[in-house]
């Protein structure tokens, strides 16, 4: 049985066509996961005219190979009077938002799950949660407020999909900002146990999970050892974050306001 992205790619004449989906959850970057002819779609984007609800019924448009567009709710009456108006206007580029679509649990089928952090930031003994951006380490003049540890939060069941299948690759989003210590520095990923900010400090849990150096400044995705995704999978990671308890690579990351995709995670699987 071929896999959702196989059969949007083969679609031709009328197949193209609208098709109802339903709502699953709505995402923090305004797109949203539908159950699309059986299967799960991830991160589709909706037309500017329409606030999507999770459990609506909604018409469903073709946009390319493998991606999709709401383009709004299933009406259940007739308009009674005035008028109807068409307003395609897309809040924000959507080619810039691929949708990322799960395959239908056959043997042989794989997949990308791109997962976005609810939210971000950096715990310190002496201030708490003071900061939306994510460090590691601190300036040396101030050890005595103690150390950095920035953290990126997923949800409850962000990684559910992924339980039961084989991990192939990570790779994490990351935008160094010009702060912190220059030149070349090496964050240090670990993971931890929580699903959502703590009160206190992060619960990490493990050893470190990946060591990435980045230049001054730097955007873009990184590799990260499958172990950090099969981890994900199986909840014993619930996120990812920097420990480090020095100077020498004291490092600021952008937050998600700064950077949309900050933290953000692409997870290869396979099912086999």
């Amino acid at each position: 049985m071929p896999n959702i992205v196989d059969i949007l790619a083969g679609m031709t004449g009328d197949d193209t066509l609208a098709r109802t989906a339903t709502i699953q959850e709505l995402n923090l970057d305004g797109t949203v996961d539908l159950n699309y002819m059986g299967f799960t779609a991830l991160n589709v984007p909706v037309v500017s005219t329409y606030t999507p609800s999770s459990g609506d019924v909604v018409q469903v448009m073709r946009r390319g190979p493998g991606s999709l567009i709401v383009i709004g709710s299933v009406r259940t009456a007739n308009v009674i009077s005035g008028s109807v108006t068409s307003d395609f206007v897309v809040s924000y580029n959507i080619d810039a938002v691929p949708t990322t679509i799960t395959g239908g649990g056959t043997a042989g089928s794989s997949g990308t799950l791109t997962v976005f952090p609810q939210s971000a930031g950096s715990y310190r003994r002496a201030d708490g949660w003071s900061r939306s951006d994510v460090r590691q380490g601190v300036y040396y003049t101030s050890t005595s407020l103690g150390y950095y540890h920035g953290g990126w939060f997923y949800g409850s069941n962000a990684f559910s999909q992924l339980k039961g299948r084989t991990i192939t690759s990570v790779k994490i989003y990351l935008e160094r900002q010009q702060a912190g210590n220059y030149a070349d520095q090496d964050i240090y990923i670990y993971g931890h146990k929580n699903a959502t900010k703590p009160s206190g400090d992060i619960y990490f849990t493990g050893t470190r999970q990946g060591t990435i150096a980045t230049p001054w400044p730097s955007q873009g995705a990184n590799p990260l050892p499958i172990s950090v995704g099969q981890n994900l999978a199986s909840g014993n990671y619930k996120g990812l974050g920097l420990l480090y308890n020095g100077t020498a690579h004291y490092v600021v990351i952008s937050s998600i306001a700064q950077y949309a995709n900050s933290g953000r995670l692409d997870i290869g699987w396979r099912e086999d």
